[in-house]
């Protein structure tokens, strides 16, 4: 008999946001089961490996795209005729757009389906591209910056509600923290490769590298991705080019029609296409009134806050205490972003592993059913799974930010900044991925309002 202590199981809430089931709206009990078992059976694990791929890689048009043209400012001030301080000015308005469109694409991805919702987010952002690799003046800078802002920053929160739909809980750490550790990768070259970019071509060719960046992920997305949203499946909408053809074989041979009931009662309750439906604009900001998820993004905001001082203050003092070029400069990135992809590498088994141990506990005579379920239980103490690993990380991030004050103050040898920036780095991208996994557990089906609530509040700390 094991001499480990139970694991207290958390009291049920009626206001819980675990008990929210607006996704299953079309049939009954016993058919949804049915299909819900027959949706888990389509997507294998190359499968979903295959969709976490396009997502990791969707972040590249939006991570490296806020950092780019950074170091072809001075430039761009001769080329456009302008000063530094409106230059600097767009990347406030960057980030003003970004604290508000996750709101509105979150929960429109939410009605029409991640498949359309990508697709729109990533064509704004080509679209965009263009107009600012054409841009004549600094106005026409700005208006397009702002364009690429609300199309490309909401990317990472419909990427996240795909995860969170086609992982299961005792795995969905892992493929999180791969996310998240891609985000903060691609936020870290930007810098670099607009550096390579700018001295070897021009700063405009930054945007026109995003826009084929781009126009091969819309390809990618049109052709490959399937819809992951839940109910929508069940529904058959937003089928890929293959599946349609598929499923235009299958009528001329006469083959039963699974999902017909359900399109049918479907549609005799909405009454029209949900893409003429407005969405609500209010969900992420109801998820701030539930005082568990508002800790939760206080902390992943907190934890944000911290690391954009660290990549803000990097430059100015490896310039002025170490005497480094720009382009030297840039490459001292890597150390951070090392930490993170080592970070994204160890915290998935970490948090999965420790999961694990959880279920084991919560259900010792029956922990596999446990762990092959698509949602937690009620009553599992998923705070504790998720956020007790993150408990000697946080501490560890402390110690690192005093230490960095410490090493610029004393002007430490080079390699010791460097190997504070890397473990910089591995501990906040295991924080990052571990409020993340939380969130999306906590909102089954609303994964990426839950994270577009997350954005709102990290933008107001930055």
């Amino acid at each position: 008999m094991s001499d480990k202590p139970p694991v207290t199981k958390e009291p049920r809430r009626p206001d819980s946001v675990l008990v929210q089931e607006e996704d299953i709206r079309t049939i009954s009990p016993d058919e949804y089961q049915h299909k819900k078992d027959d949706i888990k059976s389509r997507f294998s694990r190359t499968e979903v490996n295959f969709i976490v791929s396009i997502v990791c890689a969707s972040l590249g048009l939006s991570s490296v795209g806020v950092f780019i043209y950074v170091p072809s400012i001075s430039t761009i001030i001769s080329d456009l005729n302008t000063t530094a301080s409106l230059t600097n000015a767009t990347m406030s308005c960057y980030r003003l757009v970004q604290a508000f469109s996750p709101t509105l694409w979150g929960s429109l991805s939410e009605l029409w389906g991640r498949r359309p919702a990508y697709m729109a987010v990533i064509a704004i952002s080509a679209v965009a591209c263009v107009g600012l690799a054409l841009t004549p003046t600094i106005w026409c800078f700005f208006i397009f910056r702002m364009f690429h802002a609300f199309g490309s920053t909401s990317i990472h929160p419909i990427g996240c509600g795909v995860i969170g739909e086609v992982s299961i809980p005792s795995e969905r750490a892992g493929y999180i923290a791969i996310y998240s550790a891609s985000q903060r990768t691609f936020s870290l070259i930007g810098p670099v490769l607009g550096g390579v970019i700018g001295e070897r071509l021009s700063w405009r060719w930054d945007f026109w590298i995003l826009l084929i960046i781009g126009a091969v992920l819309l390809i990618f997305i049109t052709l490959f991705m399937p819809e992951t949203l839940r109910h929508l499946m069940i529904e058959g909408k937003n089928p890929t080019i293959f599946q349609w053809i598929q499923r235009k074989r299958q009528q001329k041979l006469d083959q039963p029609k699974v999902h017909e009931k359900s399109r049918e009662a479907y549609s005799e309750n909405t009454g029209k296409s949900r893409f003429l439906q407005f969405p609500d604009l209010s969900q992420p900001f109801r998820y701030l009134a539930h005082l568990d998820l508002l800790l939760i993004i206080i902390l992943h905001g907190i934890n944000s806050a911290i690391n954009d001082c660290f990549m803000i203050t990097l430059q100015d003092q490896l310039h002025a205490g170490y005497g480094l070029s720009q382009q030297q400069i840039g490459f001292t990135f890597f150390g951070q972003s090392t930490g993170c992809i080592i970070g994204g590498i160890v915290t998935g088994p970490v948090l999965n592993g420790f999961f694990r141990r959880v279920a084991k506990r919560y259900n010792p005579n029956n922990a596999c059913d446990t762990l092959r379920q698509d949602r937690v239980p009620i009553d599992f103490p998923i705070h504790h799974a998720r956020l007790f690993p993150v408990t000697l990380t946080l501490i560890l991030s402390i110690m690192i930010t005093v230490l960095n004050g410490w090493a610029f103050h004393y002007h430490v040898h080079l390699a010791i900044a460097i190997a504070i920036q890397f473990c910089a780095g591995f501990c906040f991208s295991f924080v990052i991925a571990a409020t993340n996994t939380l969130l999306l557990d906590l909102c089954p089906g609303k994964g990426a309002s839950a994270i577009a609530a997350l954005n709102l509040l990290k933008c107001s700390l930055r």
